[in-house]
């Protein structure tokens, strides 16, 4: 009879400690990047937090597809091959991996269609309007030759990816 009631004591206090969240973190930031608010928080100094927040802004300048600067930006406004970061080939890459592994129900050329839609004023396209930006869409007119890509007739936006693929840079 003692050994049945110690295990059920033993296992409320695990189940009452289990739900327990007692981490305070040392350092909390918020910003806004890529479209989206981004808080990083973790138990450092502010500097860390710093750094991180710098890595968001370099990887934003690299794969954001509405920055002159970015490579995604001067694929999508280019009709001949550009000449891109290592990592940006690696993550294009990557994601037409996905791209062929859900058989293109994930394409990331879907920006034709993508910016069709009004999410501040929350009017959606004509169906035409989407019909027609459709045809645009298909990642399989992506070309890739070592550090250069090229994308005719059509927009990257990696969005739905890029934004993973951040986190577990800042992570690492």
């Amino acid at each position: 009879f003692m050994k049945k009631y110690f295990a059920l004591i033993l296992i409320l206090i695990l189940l009452f400690c289990s739900g327990c969240n007692t981490k305070v973190y040392t350092a909390t930031e918020t910003f806004f990047i890529m479209d989206t608010v981004v808080t990083i928080s973790a138990d450092c100094d502010g500097e860390v937090i710093k750094e991180a927040f710098e890595l968001c802004k370099y990887y934003d300048n690299l794969l954001s597809r509405t920055k002159e600067c970015s490579d995604i930006y001067k694929i999508n406004n280019s009709d001949d091959y550009v000449t891109v970061d290592e990592e940006t080939v690696q993550l294009i890459k990557k994601a037409i991996y996905y791209c062929d592994l859900s058989e293109g129900r994930f394409d990331i050329t879907i920006c034709p269609v993508s910016c069709l839609y009004d999410f501040k004023s929350n009017t959606l396209p004509k169906e035409e309007d989407i019909k027609k930006a459709l045809e645009k869409v298909d990642y399989k007119r992506i070309e890739i030759d070592k550090n250069r890509v090229r994308l005719k007739d059509g927009e990257l936006d990696l969005g739905a990816i890029a934004k993973g693929y951040i986190t577990d840079k800042v992570t690492e």
